[in-house]
């Protein structure tokens, strides 16, 4: 072990057992001055033998920002010891020494990436040595505010898929969710990360009400910023002409949610909600969209589909000649 100098022979530092043979790797106390290492016995601790050794002080530099956005990413260059344990880490001004926030263990090397807490203001990055908690070097920075915008692309339906269009400030961990009006902070439905870029797109709840987009914090579940939005029973119109030839070209124009997975179809008349179509297209083509007419005359039906569900939403007939 290593213990300071003169220290009775029962105290002890961090230590090392013999068996598990020499050398024997042992962790100085973050202290400086006259210390000794001893070899002590199990069995009474009685000092065998020992000799002396300096430990000398150490410091630290830091490099960061002066100033980042409030939950952002931002790297510190660093030099310092390096103990296993050290640390780099974000606190408030003037917080105790073992107080943190997030870290990074310097042992992963220079710059540490360390990511900034959803606060503004006087804050500080420091060097802190693991054994201890010391702080060994620390530098000021400010964090700033953040502000995001949300619009929705497209007219959202119950169970649909909505389509958001946003500015923020895309931490890692954001994300886009859709919740009842007045819902706490940390409540969440389907969900989409910023770090996916934008427009977002992700399910809606099927419920029919006063519903709104929030843009949150993925650190704190901070609602940075919300839109409303109201669901209801989804409104579709398909219109196709009277009459088509068989193999021809049907064009359908429609309305509808427009989920950009949601397709039109066309099946023979009378079929199960779930019948394979004779021919499908996806309403990302637009409105009117073109589907080939079955290469049969007869009854047939053109139906708007939900993606996700499977509903059919709407259907009209179509006479093939």
């Amino acid at each position: 072990t290593i213990v300071e100098a003169g220290a009775p022979d029962k105290e002890f530092e961090d230590y090392a057992y013999t068996r598990n043979g020499s050398p024997a790797t042992i962790t100085a106390p973050d202290g400086v001055g006259a210390y000794e290492v001893r070899y002590v016995l199990g069995q009474g601790r009685r000092v065998l033998a020992s000799r002396p050794i300096t430990l000398t002080a150490v410091s630290a530099k830091l490099e960061a920002p002066d100033q980042v956005a409030a939950g952002a990413e931002f790297e510190v260059v660093w030099s310092g010891p390096s103990n296993r344990n050290d640390y780099i880490t974000i606190v408030e001004a003037g917080a105790p020494d073992k107080e943190f926030e997030d870290y990074a263990y310097t042992r992963n090397g220079s710059p540490a990436t360390i990511t900034a807490p959803d606060g503004v203001g006087a804050y500080e990055v420091r060097y802190v040595l693991g054994q201890g908690r010391r702080v060994l070097a620390s530098r000021p920075i400010t964090l700033t505010p953040v502000s995001a915008t949300l619009s929705v692309l497209n007219n959202p339906v119950p169970g649909g898929t909505i389509i958001v269009e946003w500015t923020g400030p895309g931490n890692d961990n954001d994300y886009i969710t859709v919740v009842e009006v007045g819902a706490p902070d940390r409540e969440f439905n389907d969900f989409a990360y910023m770090r996916h870029g934008s427009p977002a797109e992700f399910e809606i709840p099927r419920e029919l009400g006063a519903f709104e987009v929030r843009y949150v914090i993925g650190q704190s579940k901070r609602v940075l910023a919300s839109v409303p939005i109201t669901l209801s029973p989804a409104s579709v119109s398909l219109s196709v002409p009277e009459n088509v030839a068989a193999g021809g070209v049907v064009e359908v124009t429609w309305t509808g949610p427009g989920n950009r997975d949601d397709f039109i179809e066309i099946v023979p008349a009378g079929s199960e909600a779930n019948a394979r179509p004779l021919a499908d297209a996806r309403v990302s083509q637009g409105s009117p969209l073109s589907l080939f007419a079955p290469g049969s005359a007869g009854e047939f039906e053109v139906r708007y589909r939900m993606r996700d569900s499977g509903e059919v939403l709407a259907s009209v007939p179509l006479s093939v000649q």
